[in-house]
């Protein structure tokens, strides 16, 4: 399968709540990220993109600190919206994975976990048919996982075989062992987390079959929503990226490739947690850093198949985007492909 883009996909908007709750436990509630954090809505989705830059936002604001591990440990499953309610009522862990595995794409989209058996060990694997997330990311979901294992069991003396990362050792690693209390592998195919292969017959501690139940057909509900809302957005991106390379991306003539009104596109684009500004900025961002990876354009031509008048508005932009210069995220490209 093709590599595709994350940027423009979306997590739950209950992870809001989740920083929102990490920077709680830590009394910063004046801070500028809190307050932004409030302001999305749980019923609407975050795209990767913004979920990203909190997270990198987090990590500036303490320096010092593992964020990824602390606000994986932070987790609850009023962070997971459904999913962590549906499969908080299953009967055990193996119940439990087995609904993650179908109604997943509720937390996040993108690539997908599944469950393997090797041994005496069971793992949750995710696949690789997206371009990566990003280390920080990863790293709380894995986390976040093992917490909310050991939260729906009771079994907080539960411990990790193996956490497995497509990343380079990190700066956390040391923090990572000791919230998983198992090994932390990296440079690996896929991340994954391993468990005892006897983990899966655990109860989980408030099996509610009836609830299950209703939960279930929620849950249901919800993803065949989501369904056509991943229809939608990849017409709009395509036809957003054909107007870009006709140096025309306005939103009028969007919609009218979509044959809808602009006030309707407006608001798809709002039930999807972005705009049309966003939309246009992050796709320009996926595009100059493939372009910048690639080496095979000038920063000039790059700027120009842009739509930015110059290369400077494109260095500008690029760079409060990333923290860096485009010509340091090239180098730094070269610099990962050589090792």
């Amino acid at each position: 399968m093709a590599v595709q883009a994350l940027a423009h996909l979306s997590v739950s908007g209950d992870l809001a709540a989740l920083l929102c709750e990490f920077l709680r436990q830590r009394g910063d509630l004046n801070n500028p990220l809190y307050s932004r954090l409030l302001r999305f809505d749980a019923n609407k989705r975050l795209t990767f993109t913004q979920w990203w830059q909190a997270l990198d936002e987090l990590q500036r604001i303490y320096p010092d600190l593992p964020v990824s591990v602390l606000v994986g440990e932070s987790v609850k499953a009023s962070h997971l919206g459904v999913i962590g309610y549906l499969t908080q009522a299953c009967h055990n862990v193996l119940e439990a994975f087995q609904r993650f595995e179908r109604y997943q794409r509720l937390l996040h989209d993108g690539d997908k976990a599944r469950l393997v058996v090797d041994g005496d060990t069971v793992g949750l694997v995710w696949s690789r048919d997206y371009e990566a997330s990003t280390q920080i990311s990863d790293e709380v979901f894995i986390v976040g996982m093992m917490t909310f294992i050991r939260s729906m069991t009771g079994r907080e003396d539960l411990n990790a075989v193996r956490a497995d990362f497509f990343w380079q050792e990190s700066s956390n690693t040391s923090a990572l062992v000791a919230a998983l209390a198992g090994d932390v592998c990296f440079e690996k195919e896929a991340n994954a987390l391993w468990l005892p292969l006897s983990a899966l017959q655990l109860p989980v501690k408030q099996f509610d079959f009836a609830l299950r139940g209703l939960l279930e057909q929620q849950a249901e509900g919800l993803l065949s929503g989501l369904n056509r809302d991943e229809d939608f957005i990849h017409a709009f991106h395509t036809e957003l990226l054909r107007a870009l390379q006709n140096s025309d991306p306005k939103v009028g003539r969007v919609a009218k490739a979509l044959a809808m009104s602009e006030r309707t596109l407006v608001r798809r684009l709002e039930e999807q947690g972005t705009n049309f500004r966003e939309a246009l900025l992050q796709l320009r961002l996926q595009l100059a850093c493939q372009y910048l990876s690639e080496q095979r354009l000038t920063l000039t031509e790059i700027a120009l198949l842009l739509g930015y008048s110059e290369q400077a508005a494109f260095a500008r932009t690029f760079r409060k985007l990333t923290g860096q210069t485009p010509r340091t995220y090239q180098q730094d490209a070269i610099r990962r492909r050589r090792q």
